[in-house]
């Protein structure tokens, strides 16, 4: 990702925390360049060339920002597209804790590969289905 002095990190929104819904810092931004700007949802649709619904989604934090949506923002708030990637990702990053049980077995898995230690499940070499151990 293009660095930029707009990236957004946990240390700069704290509203991604746990149970936030996705995209609602996404919102809070939208909401505060729209009030910068003295503009309302509907203003803010008609400069997207969008429905009123598709910014009402966006703020509400029903819609995830997509790479369109980000470039568009963008390009209204004149910033970077990445700013609003980045709050996406920095919820997705904040908001999907993966199993610490998977995790440890997939950094063994890694690690026994790169010592060079056959992980890979056996197959019947006729057949090709798994060979159990």
């Amino acid at each position: 990702m293009i660095a930029s002095p707009a990236v957004a990190s946990p240390e700069a929104c704290p509203e991604l925390a746990e149970g936030s819904r996705v995209g609602a810092r996404c919102g809070l931004e939208i909401e505060k360049r729209m009030k910068a700007r003295g503009w309302s949802r509907a203003d803010l649709a008609f400069v997207c060339g969008r429905k009123v619904s598709f910014v009402n989604k966006l703020i509400s934090g029903r819609q995830r920002i997509t790479a369109t949506s980000a470039l568009l923002l963008g390009a209204i708030f004149q910033e970077p597209g990445e700013f609003w990637m980045d709050l996406q990702i920095q919820y997705d990053l904040a908001s999907h804790v993966p199993d610490e049980a998977k995790m440890a077995a997939i950094r063994e898995r890694a690690a026994a590969h790169e010592r060079g230690e056959s992980i890979a499940p056996k197959r019947c070499a006729a057949c090709g289905q798994r060979i159990r151990r």
